[in-house]
């Protein structure tokens, strides 16, 4: 169908050119004319003929052709002295004459109004426009160069040993048993996208089945022989599992009555256990970042690690700021020093989201081997762990397997610090179309210091009621209904 269209519609087989051409134009015919003496159009007009030779001005033109509908001509004039036409509105008096010597008669009209403050301040505003442009727009922000933003990614590793300290979920007594952790514990899951987790608690529920079990307390699911609130069949608050309607004793506390689940049991926190990292250790985790980015637009390709990278480095933004290693103790470090209110406990308790951004700022003007440009850093705590509404960072995952024909599993819920890396900022090179592009622009401002002038004669000034008069000045249009013409009527 498309090519029917192209070839039989369009005339696909066809070569086209444009004609190239002139035309001769013959203009005939006679017409009457009425002559009035230009101020006094009255009724007593003589009356004459035209032909072509009166109307058609020039006689002559290159395919097109001129009628005259009217013409003013104005007989016998010679260079000297005489009264201004009415038409100008020159008007004059004993008190007011507007006719200074040798300046031009205004038929357009040009108001100038003397005043040096408003043209000191005319020049001053230019002059500062000029400076912003030249200094801010084209140096600060340099305004002559091409900007990109570099695309890239990170690969991040974690390393560390901790100790932990395991619990009872319900019984956090001092009476606690110790074990290590290290990066294939508490990084889960191992591998992310510009991002890491690092696990500082997990809840563990094991041996889970599906069955029917007594509510845990920390669901505050409480009844009674006169209140149940366990409606058969409903799905629990916590989502978890389903009502089955009875009130039963609590595994926890067998004095306590609850809303019996069904669900997999043992639930959640009833018969958990409670593994908690070490904080002195999760301070002293590291994490290796290597970063890789192009600037694909000036085919250039830079990475945050070099030849001459040392390994033993710890990143410091004074001392080492090209040191890839970071430590989650000095991260922490920076978040307090933006804001001292932050929750250390919660945040270790509940978790908390990270970002961690990385900022290229490059100039490729001078950085010719592009060996000198590395990014800076910041951090910034994007979510705490004693938010009111949903507080820190958790997740759940399950291990499952099968006994004696049963499917059991192990519930996790881990709490802990989850980082984000971003990466921003801009590579520049110089090129002509900005630097011309910065300057018009800046041309353009000068209009500013036009418009304060004008706004100070309009509304401020002492003179203003004349400056508006003489600058503006209000038309109606009158249209005459029989000859089809119409009139500028001057207010």
């Amino acid at each position: 169908m498309s090519n029917n269209y192209i070839i039989l519609v369009k005339k696909g087989y066809q070569q086209f050119q444009e004609p190239q051409g002139s035309s001769i134009i013959k203009v005939k015919g006679a017409a009457g004319i009425s002559i009035y003496n230009s101020n006094l159009h009255t009724g007593n007009a003589d009356q004459a003929l035209w032909d072509a030779a009166d109307y058609v001005v020039p006689s002559i033109e290159t395919n097109a052709f001129f009628i005259a509908t009217r013409k003013t001509v104005t007989y016998g004039q010679r260079q000297g002295i005489c009264p201004s036409s009415l038409d100008d509105n020159l008007f004059c008096n004993s008190t007011y004459n507007p006719c200074k010597r040798d300046m031009p008669i205004p038929n357009a009209f040009e108001i100038q109004v003397h005043s040096t403050f408003v043209a000191v301040l005319h020049r001053l505003i230019q002059f500062l426009i000029i400076i912003f442009v030249a200094f801010y727009i084209i140096l600060v922000k340099k305004g002559y160069q091409q900007f990109q933003e570099p695309q890239g990614s990170s690969i991040i590793k974690v390393k560390g040993v901790v100790r932990i300290s395991i619990y009872n979920s319900n019984l956090h007594t001092g009476n606690a048993s110790q074990a290590l952790w290290d990066a294939a514990d508490y990084v889960v899951p191992s591998i992310e996208t510009n991002a890491f987790f690092i696990a500082t608690r997990k809840t563990k529920t094991f041996g889970q089945r599906q069955e029917i079990c007594p509510s845990s307390l920390n669901d505050n699911l409480f009844c009674n022989s006169t209140y149940n609130p366990c409606k058969q069949g409903m799905p629990t608050p916590n989502a978890f599992g389903f009502f089955t309607g009875n009130c039963v004793p609590s595994e926890e506390n067998t004095m306590i009555n609850v809303c019996e689940i069904n669900a997999w049991c043992p639930e959640e926190l009833s018969k958990s256990t409670d593994y908690k990292i070490n904080i002195d250790d999760l301070l002293n985790i590291t994490v290796f970042i290597k970063t890789a980015v192009s600037f694909a637009q000036f085919n250039i390709k830079l990475r945050t690690v070099k030849q001459d990278t040392k390994f033993s480095c710890r990143f410091n933004s004074d001392t080492d700021p090209r040191c890839p290693i970071f430590q989650i103790g000095y991260i922490i470090k920076k978040l307090q020093e933006k804001d001292r209110r932050i929750n250390l406990k919660a945040l270790y308790n509940q978790g908390g989201l990270i970002q961690i951004e990385q900022i290229w700022k490059c100039n490729f003007d001078y950085n010719i081997k592009n060996q000198e440009c590395f990014p800076t850093y910041k951090f910034n705590l994007l979510q705490s762990g004693d938010d009111k509404l949903s507080p820190g960072v958790n997740f759940r995952f399950v291990e499952r397997y099968r006994s004696n024909e049963t499917d059991y599993r192990t519930t996790t819920k881990v709490y802990g610090l989850r980082f984000i890396l971003t990466i921003a900022g801009h590579g520049g090179r110089f090129d002509i179309r900005r630097l011309f592009l910065a300057i018009g622009s800046g041309i353009g401002y000068l209009i500013i210091a036009e418009l304060v002038s004008e706004f100070i004669f309009m509304r401020i000034h002492r003179h203003r009621e004349e400056f508006r008069r003489n600058k503006i000045k209000v038309c109606s249009l009158k249209e005459n209904k029989n000859d089809r013409l119409a009139n500028i009527v001057e207010y």
